[in-house]
């Protein structure tokens, strides 16, 4: 299926374009968490730390960067060891705290064939 035949989706790049951002794709060792209050960036920090103590043999690294929105939103992007397949880093990215409508929509691209179903709308710089 492509974008243009799935519901409530776009082109990314034209979406990103009016909103003046250019559009991140994460690899399959990368999370993409989108934070939009003070109360998820403290449910990120819990859960990334349980995330760790899960696989201690793993590396992350983690990319901290401003939303266009502004604060409280950022932007953060867990690098890591693992190997992610889509549905682990969608369901990943919801227990980390990622907006919920973000990575329901994503779960959708998913299940609709959608090739790269993650995405984060990123400002220009």
């Amino acid at each position: 299926m492509s974008d243009s035949n799935f519901p409530h989706d776009e082109n990314p790049e034209h979406v990103a374009a009016r909103k003046k951002c250019t559009v991140f794709y994460p690899n399959n060792f990368q999370l993409t968490i989108d934070i939009d209050s003070e109360e998820s960036y403290e449910i990120f920090q819990k859960r990334f730390g349980e995330l760790k103590r899960l696989y201690p043999d793993a590396t992350f690294e983690t990319q901290e960067l401003p939303s266009s929105s502004g604060p409280p939103n950022r932007h953060i992007i867990v690098t890591t060891s693992l190997y992610l397949d889509t549905r682990t880093q969608i369901l990943l990215q919801f227990a980390l705290g990622s907006d919920r409508v973000r990575e329901t929509m994503n779960l959708w691209r998913n299940l609709g064939g959608i090739e790269k179903p993650i995405r984060l709308f990123r400002p220009m710089e």
